[in-house]
């Protein structure tokens, strides 16, 4: 058993916990003759920390969320626990990094009270049928006026599944807390935004996860057969269309460009959207691959080329300006570390996806943004060298130039 101190965390298979099957135990005692309601819930987090939908927010009057990856149970019959989440961690969709678990007293009848009336508050993570051995416990103390507290955190860090010991407490309840969370109690249906992905994109996601682990074993296979690129390419068809949803008629080979034929271009609704330069299964991507699958790109007006040999699926954004210019904006290998983000990315490329093209440029944007050659030049101007030159004079009373500081940031750049 783990026991935690606020703010310290652990990774669950530090605790003993290694399968995606698990619990979140809540319980606690309220003082004798005193008539406490109080409710757990749960917050499926994004990236910005904040809900995608309505649906990712679990509690007494929703107690399942769409994926049907975590369960609440407000009558566990184990004796230990109050109310509990079952939770299913590989059925989660692609877009969830965290999930937060909440208690909140409902004061809307009665007299007001607050977890300083409660005692034994406790929060476990286990595995079934072993409650004692690998759990991880963590009890909130020092809590008075509160009326509602974030509990703990399951965490997605470097594709490690953590716990966070969190503790925090709220004295205006559950509303400031979900909204925090991107949550608003105030109205019965939930703002559409940018900041909500609808939920045919989440059930989008679901599916291409499910796929693609079914075309694992025929790629594995393509690579240890060999697979010329002609059957290679009768693999991808089935891909782009069984995974990505794309219809037949939209999965157009061998398409002339400019004198020349790419593999493929995909289209949406009759708008050419992908062009695709398709290699044997396996095959060594080289250089030259992708100048020629993005001047395909940049001849026929698509700025989204897509590169594969049925393992990788290498993802550039081309820019025509003097030059032909290529940004790298994903790259993924199915056989190898293929995770969450990923399958949000393939999905991002896929029929749906494609539809909500302002997923994809957003996205990209992201990456280009926080490109490490972005990172360097803006490392590099007058103003960040400036502030550098300030941080370390106040910091450690030293004078050093802006030239100083550039060799060292051009040191570790290679430049």
């Amino acid at each position: 058993m783990k026991n935690l101190q606020q703010g310290e965390n652990i990774s669950l298979s530090q605790a003993g916990i290694t399968g995606s099957n698990l619990f979140s135990g809540i319980s606690w005692i309220t003082q004798s003759g005193q008539q406490v309601d109080i409710d757990v819930s749960a917050f499926l987090l994004n990236a910005e920390g904040k809900v995608s939908g309505d649906g990712d927010f679990i509690f007494y009057n929703q107690k399942e969320d769409a994926s049907k990856s975590i369960l609440l149970d407000t009558e566990p019959n184990n004796y230990n626990d109050v109310q509990l989440f079952s939770i299913n961690l590989s059925k989660l969709p692609a877009y969830i990094s965290k999930i937060v678990f909440v208690a909140t007293i409902d004061n809307a009848v009665g007299e007001p009270k607050c977890f300083g009336g409660v005692g034994e508050l406790c929060i476990r993570i286990f595995e079934p049928d072993a409650f004692n051995e690998k759990t991880i416990v963590y009890k909130p103390n020092q809590l008075n006026r509160e009326t509602s507290v974030s509990l703990g955190e399951l965490y997605l860090h470097q594709s490690t599944w953590k716990f966070r010991a969190l503790g925090q407490g709220f004295e205006s309840g559950l509303d400031a807390l979900a909204q925090t969370y991107g949550v608003d109690l105030s109205c019965d249906t939930q703002p559409v935004g940018d900041r909500f992905v609808d939920q045919a994109m989440v059930e989008n996601e679901i599916r291409i996860n499910k796929q693609i682990g079914m075309f694992l074993p025929k790629i594995k296979n393509a690579v240890e057969q060999n697979l010329n690129e002609s059957n290679t390419r009768m693999v991808l068809d089935r891909i782009f269309m069984e995974v990505l949803g794309y219809k037949m008629e939209e999965v157009r080979a061998e398409v002339k460009i400019q004198g020349r034929r790419a593999d493929y271009v995909l289209s949406v609704d009759g708008k050419d959207v992908i062009v695709v330069e398709a290699k044997k299964a396996g095959m060594a991507l080289k250089e030259e691959q992708i100048f020629q699958a993005s001047s395909y790109g940049a001849y026929s007006g698509i700025k989204y080329v897509l590169l594969t040999n049925l393992v990788q699926f290498i993802l550039f954004k081309v820019e025509t300006h003097d030059i032909v210019e290529q940004e790298l904006i994903f790259s993924i290998d199915v056989l190898d570390g293929f995770d969450s983000k990923n399958i949000k990315e393939l999905a991002l490329v896929s029929r749906y996806g494609m539809t909500r093209i302002g997923l994809l440029e957003s996205y990209c944007d992201q990456v280009i943004a926080t490109s490490p050659s972005n990172i360097g030049r803006l490392l590099l101007t007058g103003e960040i060298l400036d502030k550098l030159k300030s941080i370390i004079k106040r910091e450690q009373n030293i004078d050093v130039s802006q030239e100083q500081i550039q060799e060292t940031i051009e040191f570790f750049l290679n430049i």
